[in-house]
């Protein structure tokens, strides 16, 4: 059988698994390195170029399970030049954005929240009016990108971006990305968290108060090797809720597993991406595979195959953890991370492999660059594992970027036993405890007089996970919920009021993924509708969906002409000395970005040739 080129240009991308019987090989000692990062936002030239971060000024708000995110951005051109700039940010897998602004001329442009198709057309006119539109879209994942011009000659641009996301990582309160950024001149970061007992801080004489204990950081031509994380102010031990009107979000620990079972798998199937996306730090995670592989025996297993795959698969080793050292290292090293990103390949190269109650390890990012790249497609494959002598599916992911949907539809997928999606970030110790731990049945959220609650399911909980749920409550209603399946009881934590901004655009994300779920499972008529009311909630609470992109116009009539009535949209949140603040939408005026400098004018040929007989 002939092997297709492992190149990004491959059109057409057929699976070819290599088996091969390789003998036990020696175990070889490395050395564990930290794991390589990416940079979670830059801005670069059209040839990839990095513009330098001279300024940095992070603010956070933190109340319970809800953190709000701003970011200041300051890049400088170092070119004499006008460039265009391309923007990319990575998100936390559950954020809500809601706010794209940059300055022009001394003024913030504001991205709007508009319908995807709009948004482009919208993109497309302004560029064939030679005027200088920006559009923030997804770029797959939790990644996304948008075009940033002018950048004029040796300018300092500014932008800002916010979101919202959730908080379910056990002992801390807070985490922002920063490992992978270059060195910047002038760092300030800034966490305002809500005191749990809602008292705040006081003053006496009349001075202004806080609800808020703050925290701050602030550093020059300073280079980041690890990420801010706040610690305190986690989940209770009881959980939490915070409710405002009908909107409430509650959080607890999943229960502890009757008689603390272990999860028992003799055979590992690992499944290694060495697609092109993982050639930055490519042999510290050849490290972190060797270090896995090789304390899997700890953890019950006898037996691991070694499969790396991208556009296709081979199989790399087969036999016990101990034995797989440096001549399949340097196998994976030959191999290289060339190809583009294949998961149907990656669970094909599975399904041919053969054994019984195995588990199934895959260490990927989960974006697909090649082959079948639909969710429910992929997810449905994964299940049909079961029938190969599968019971579980893990994921182990070290990047920031990622498809964290995708990623969790793999180890949720009916017919196996729900896996969990592990920080590869986390030390070895724990991502074992994880793999060794069973998952509990599917856990069913029940509320007495809500309208709804999401998610009704949760799928892959172990004891002591961290379960946020978002409820649609009339106010003065107890907050109880039920607790069905893989556990029984009802959890009632205390309830604290909370600033609505934050909760309502937490709350609206939460709605919009529930009719989402609604979606997959509806008829065509039925989903066309459900797509109307996700984009309704998404321009109308500035919060992105999949059908919604931000677009930033130069005026006021170019936001009338597509049918933007910027007055009747919400209001920009913010972070302000004090805490969270909005900004009303109502007369804020629009910058109006200067005309691009005209080309330069051709001489014409009787010029031209007065030039030569001069």
């Amino acid at each position: 059988m002939k092997t297709p080129p492992r190149s990004l240009a491959s059109a057409i991308l057929p699976l070819a698994l290599l088996a091969l019987s390789l003998p036990t090989f020696a175990t070889a000692q490395t050395k564990i390195a930290a794991g390589p990062v990416d940079a979670p936002f830059s801005l670069t030239t059209p040839d990839g170029t990095g513009l330098s971060l001279v300024g940095l000024d992070a603010r956070a708000v933190v109340d319970g399970p809800l953190a709000f995110t701003e970011l200041r951005l300051t890049f400088q051109n170092p070119h004499p030049r006008t460039i265009e700039g391309h923007f990319k940010v990575t998100m936390p897998d559950d954020a809500a954005i809601s706010r794209f602004a940059m300055k022009i001329g001394g003024n913030w442009m504001e991205g709007e929240v508009v319908e995807k198709q709009a948004a482009r057309r919208a993109y497309e006119d302004a560029l064939h009016r030679r005027q200088d539109p920006a559009l923030l879209e997804s770029d797959g994942g939790n990644i996304f990108r948008a075009r940033v011009f002018p950048i004029r000659a040796n300018e300092r641009k500014e932008l800002i971006i916010s979101w919202s996301h959730e908080l379910t990582r056990a002992g801390e309160a807070y985490r922002l990305p920063l490992a992978g950024l270059p060195a910047i001149d002038d760092l300030a970061l800034t966490a305002m968290t809500v005191d749990a007992a809602g008292g705040g801080v006081r003053t006496s004489l009349g001075g202004s108060g806080s609800r808020y204990q703050i925290t701050q950081v602030k550093k020059t031509n300073f280079k980041p090797t690890e990420d801010w994380v706040v610690f305190g102010g986690a989940m209770p031990a009881g959980g939490d809720a915070l409710r405002q009107d009908n909107l409430a979000v509650v959080r607890f620990a999943a229960p502890a597993i009757p008689g603390g079972l272990k999860a028992e798998h003799p055979e590992a199937v690992v499944l290694f991406d060495t697609s092109a996306s993982r050639a930055i730090g490519f042999d510290a995670r050849l490290d972190a595979l060797q270090a896995l592989v090789a304390r899997l025996g700890s953890i019950g297993t006898t037996k691991v195959t070694v499969i790396a795959f991208d556009q296709v698969a081979e199989r790399i080793y087969e036999g016990a953890p101990g034995g797989f050292g440096a001549p399949a290292l340097d196998r994976m090293r030959a191999r290289g991370p060339l190809g583009a990103s294949s998961l149907a390949v990656g669970l094909e190269a599975l399904a041919l492999t053969e054994g019984k109650n195995r588990r199934a390890i895959v260490m990927s990012d989960g974006v697909v660059t090649a082959g079948d790249s639909e969710r429910a497609t992929l997810q449905k494959q994964a299940g049909a594992l079961a029938g190969r002598g599968f019971a579980r599916l893990d994921v182990i992911v070290d990047t920031t970027a990622r498809d964290g949907e995708l990623l969790t539809a793999l180890v949720g997928a009916d017919g196996l036993r729900p896996g969990k999606v592990i920080e590869g970030k986390s030390p070895l110790d724990d991502q074992l405890a994880k793999l060794a731990q069973p998952t509990l049945d599917d856990i069913t959220l029940a509320v007495d007089g809500a309208q709804w609650v999401w998610p009704a399911r949760v799928r892959g909980a172990q004891p002591g996970d961290a379960i946020v749920a978002f409820v649609d409550l009339p106010a003065g209603t107890p907050l109880r919920v039920r607790l069905g399946g893989g556990a029984s009881g009802v959890v009632e934590p205390p309830a604290r009021p909370t600033e609505k901004p934050l909760l309502e655009r937490a709350w609206v994300k939460a709605r919009i993924e529930r009719l989402e779920n609604m979606r997959d499972e509806s008829d065509p008529d039925l989903k066309e509708a459900l797509k109307q009311q996700i984009i309704n909630l998404s321009t109308r609470h500035r919060v992105l969906s999949p059908y919604t992109a931000l677009v930033v116009l130069e005026t006021e009539n170019d936001y009338r002409r597509f049918g933007i009535d910027r007055n009747a949209l919400a209001d920009i949140l913010t972070v302000g000395p004090t805490g969270l603040e909005t900004m009303s939408r109502a007369g804020q005026a629009v910058a109006i970005a200067p005309p691009p400098p005209p080309p330069p004018r051709r001489p014409m040929r009787r010029e031209r040739d007065a030039a030569k007989s001069s």
